[in-house]
């Protein structure tokens, strides 16, 4: 078996909903923990998480230390049921929650850091107000030169997410037009976040001081899990855990970095400690072989447990996937000079192919247009294995992948009808947008029902 990797989330961008009756409600860590907090902090959580619509005073704070407490049940419920991570990993302000999972901290110390530092942010934000925005679909080149051509504005780019996703901060104003510039450029996504000031940006580095002073008094003891640092990509010390508070937020995080060299060193499971599952799309997004899957997306099916620790299986492989067959024949603009297919036909073969099946649950283009939705492909592979000739009968052969994220991956293959013999292979990649091309992080009910659908079809 290979290294497991806990990942911790950064603040969430909206309230969770866990209403009377929600199976977390009634967890005993939860619980306890909300006990805990009640104790420490005028922080309302339950009456926060019932609450869904209309202004909320200080709701930067309130998402900050909602983000902490939720990653601290999932964390505790992860270690009852036997998982035992080899080391932890941070996105952004999930740094608290890390540092109280490894004990060099306490649940109270942690909970008392989050809430200050998200305070002095949110006092920042009304001096200084700042915005955020994600954008998706362009590469890091593109990204920098819409920076430079809006230089003298204060704009960074503040994470570096991985599979073409990057965030960038700065001045409300310069980060707007850079939003525009990006859709110009044809970004596949480029949408404003719900912060109210430049987060890792050297904007907020006149804070260090501020943030020094509200860690004077807290003692910090050696991490009994390591803790990967997201700007050098080794395990932070004890003594460096302090400077890194204080400057974490006026400097970028390297996510994608953390990823691909745990990656490299073995690791092949990684957990989302949170509520959602942010850092979930983000691993599979930087490798979508990657063994990757949030706990609060496991809240009633329980973790299944190990001699080592844990053990879960990836949504894909839990069960074979057949393939739905469509018939073709090569056609004879379909060849070039050579007799043989040219290779672009291939692709539009695994077209025909999606199509064919997709259109039978009510998932083919059009369908899912009328719906507001569309389906861009971010990503192709196809392998040549032997060229069709005209006239040949083929079957295209395509099925769909599990996965927990907001995507679809299809896989195709192209075999000759009357010996099997395979021609090409390959996989498609798409996201769920809006019409206006606004990535969705989550999948309408209706279209999860059609996809379950398609996927029961395919099961063997």
């Amino acid at each position: 078996m290979g290294e497991i990797a806990f990942c911790f989330p950064g603040q969430l961008q909206e309230r969770p909903m866990l209403r009377e009756g929600h199976p977390l409600r009634e967890d005993p860590f939860f619980k306890e923990l909300v006990e805990k907090a009640s104790r420490q902090t005028s922080f309302d959580l339950i009456g926060f998480l019932k609450e869904r619509e209309g202004p909320c005073d200080e709701l930067g704070v309130k998402l900050q230390m909602t983000t902490y407490l939720l990653s601290m049940v999932h964390f505790f419920r992860l270690k009852k049921a036997g998982w035992i991570p080899d080391i932890l990993t941070e996105h952004s302000m999930g740094i608290y929650a890390s540092l109280a999972a490894s004990e060099a901290i306490s649940f109270e110390e942690g909970l008392f850091i989050t809430e200050s530092i998200g305070r002095l942010l949110e006092k920042e934000g009304r001096l200084h107000p700042g915005a955020m925005a994600s954008i998706i679909g362009l590469p890091l080149e593109e990204v920098k030169r819409i920076c430079e051509d809006l230089h003298g504005s204060n704009l960074f780019i503040a994470n570096y997410n991985g599979g073409l996703h990057y965030v960038i901060s700065g001045e409300a104003e310069a980060v707007e037009k850079a939003i525009l510039l990006a859709l110009a450029r044809k970004a596949l996504s480029a949408t404003r976040l719900a912060f109210s000031v430049a987060l890792h940006t050297p904007l907020l580095f006149p804070l260090r001081q501020e943030i020094q002073n509200i860690l004077k008094e807290i003692r910090i003891a050696q991490p009994k899990i390591p803790i990967l640092n997201h700007w050098t990509v080794r395990p932070l010390k004890k003594e460096e855990v302090k400077d890194f508070l204080s400057e974490e937020i006026s400097r970028p995080v390297y996510w994608d970095r953390c990823v691909e060299t745990l990656l490299r060193k073995g690791f092949n499971q990684f957990v989302e400690v949170g509520q959602e599952a942010t850092l979930t799309k983000l691993i599979r997004w930087i490798d979508h072989e990657a063994e990757a899957f949030s706990a609060g997306n496991q809240i009633k099916g329980g973790f299944g447990v190990t001699a080592k620790g844990c053990s879960f299986r990836h949504p894909s492989r839990e069960s074979k996937m057949k393939y739905h067959e469509t018939p073709l024949q090569v056609r004879f603009y379909e060849v070039d000079a050579y007799g043989m297919v040219w290779h672009g036909h291939y692709v539009a073969w695994f077209e025909v192919g999606r199509n064919d099946l997709t259109q039978r649950f009510q998932m083919g283009p059009s369908q899912l247009k009328a719906l507001n939705l569309l389906a861009p492909v971010v990503e192709l592979n196809c392998q040549f294995k032997s060229p069709a000739t005209f006239g040949d009968s083929l079957i295209i052969q395509t099925t769909m992948e599990r996965t927990e994220v907001a995507k679809l991956i299809f896989s195709y293959r192209v075999l000759v009808q009357e010996n099997g013999r395979i021609l090409a292979t390959g996989t498609t990649t798409h996201v769920l947008t809006d019409l206006k091309g606004n990535l969705l992080y989550r999948v309408p009910l209706e279209v999860v029902e059609r996809i379950e659908a398609m996927q029961r079809y395919l099961e063997v």
